[in-house]
């Protein structure tokens, strides 16, 4: 777990310093395609992008064994490496049920703020919304921006690292959150100071994190 947890460390900076990122990341991504093989190869970056993005932030307590083989398919390097040793697996998958939390997401928008095909590289920019669902019936929406360092794999783009730029979670319309009690209040995403909520942090109320193997 903390093999894992050390290759995607999780970078948490405020919403509007993330919003920033993303904007001169999508004002970039403009500028660097050229010719209809240029815009093809970035279409199909994307494509796969997004279905890595939605593959390494789903969480499904109840289909673990589901949820990890859809991250092994998206992932290269290290994660893949680690996601191979059933010990590994077997400690998230326990982590997981025992939080209980479901998160399913949602990608609102994707840039490909670096690419070069030639070499097989690129990055993208993530915002995905989630929702997170746990107890009897409670839910609460989060949303995120993340980073994700791509790799092609025989004609796959797969995620060699991921780092989150931003988050923050609210109640759903009608619903608002309520604490789980599986962590006695721990908020799993923040620093953990106690003091006033931070810009992009979660609010004390929101239940606590179900993280995944990709460390979202």
């Amino acid at each position: 777990m903390a093999a894992v947890s050390g290759l995607l460390a999780v970078a948490l900076v405020g919403a509007i310093v993330g919003g920033v990122m993303w904007a001169v990341a999508a004002l970039g991504s403009d500028t660097s395609s050229d010719g209809n093989g240029a815009v093809a190869q970035r279409d199909q970056f994307l494509v796969d992008a997004t279905q890595a993005a939605l593959n390494l932030t789903t969480v499904t307590p109840d289909d673990t064994e589901g949820m990890l083989t859809n991250i092994q398919s998206s992932s290269t390097g290290g994660l893949a490496a680690d996601l191979e040793d059933a010990a590994v697996r077997e400690e998230l998958a326990n982590d997981v049920q025992q939080r209980g939390v479901t998160q399913i997401p949602s990608v609102v928008g994707i840039s490909a703020s670096e690419l070069d095909p030639d070499a097989g590289t690129g990055k993208a920019l993530v915002f995905i919304t989630q929702k997170l669902s746990w107890g009897e019936g409670q839910s609460a929406l989060r949303r995120q921006g993340i980073s994700l360092d791509m790799t092609v794999v025989d004609g796959v783009w797969k995620v060699s690292t991921m780092a989150q730029l931003f988050e923050g979670v609210g109640s759903m319309p009608g619903n608002p959150a309520e604490p789980s009690g599986a962590d006695g209040g721990g908020d799993g995403g923040g620093d953990g100071d106690g003091g006033g909520q931070q810009p992009g942090s979660a609010p004390e109320d929101a239940p606590p994190a179900a993280p995944n193997p990709a460390g979202s």
